[in-house]
């Protein structure tokens, strides 16, 4: 249940984090138009985060709202607790929002036509480039080789024919949320630790870069991490973990 509990949370603070950066990309673009150089640069974030944001975060919302009322049991199905009404209310969105197949193309159609790619990779470089406390440098790593992944499937496409595109489509709209949000994790977590000596999103960052971007031997049966264990209090229930601790431990494992 502990283990639930991490990438629940951990799948909350991501979709939190990818929501929040496209409505601050859609706030720039609202006050500079696309008349400036900065307006033009935020129209074609918000064309690219816009329909993943939806795509993805609808799919989780529904997963996660499922799996809350397992987590109840019985009591999580009848009508005198919260958890039903949460499931209801999830499982519009990706109705509502539009279908994950026709958001996945509406991104192939801002990739195409508005050049989302020019504003997209950017940001991508800018926030793994601020990560650089060394408690991040092993999920900066991870990062780096699938962004470069990114890069070359967006340069793929974009030569390909238009039917294999569109069946490539959904793919490539997980592909970016996945590399955009663990940047974005990384960037904020240096954030934390400047500001707050908190390395607590490290944890978050590590977390989901692990369980989207890594593919571990034995499906990470045999591995031996007991991270979901260990870090349960700090993920949870935002235990704050001193920076340094984090380079410790990394220095022991090696």
């Amino acid at each position: 249940m502990r283990r639930d509990l991490v990438d629940m949370a951990v799948d909350y603070e991501a979709a939190a984090a990818f929501t929040f950066d496209g409505a601050r990309a859609l706030d720039r673009y609202r006050r500079e138009g696309r008349e400036t150089e900065a307006g033009e640069r935020a129209f074609k974030l918000v064309r690219a985060l816009v329909p993943v944001a939806k795509h993805v975060t609808a799919r989780m919302a529904v997963e996660t709202a499922s799996y809350a009322c397992e987590v109840l049991g019985g009591n999580g199905y009848v009508r005198e607790f919260v958890t039903p009404r949460l499931l209801r209310d999830a499982q519009v969105l990706p109705i509502w929002e539009g279908t994950s197949n026709v958001l996945s193309l509406d991104l192939l159609r801002a990739l195409d036509r508005e050049d989302a790619h020019e504003a997209l990779l950017p940001a991508i470089r800018a926030n793994l480039d601020a990560a650089e406390h060394p408690s991040l440098d092993e999920p900066t790593a991870t990062i780096e080789d699938a962004f470069a992944g990114l890069q070359e499937s967006l340069a793929h496409l974009a030569g390909a024919d238009g039917e294999y595109a569109q069946l490539q489509a959904k793919e490539l709209a997980n592909y970016v949320f996945d590399v955009y949000t663990a940047a974005l994790l990384v960037r904020e977590a240096q954030d934390r630790i400047d500001n707050a000596d908190d390395a607590r999103k490290a944890l978050v960052a590590k977390r989901f870069v692990d369980t989207r971007l890594r593919e571990p031997d034995a499906r990470g049966v045999t591995a031996g991490e007991r991270f979901l264990i260990e870090r349960f209090d700090a993920v949870v229930r935002y235990a704050p973990v001193a920076p340094t601790t984090l380079v410790e431990s990394a220095s022991a494992d090696d």
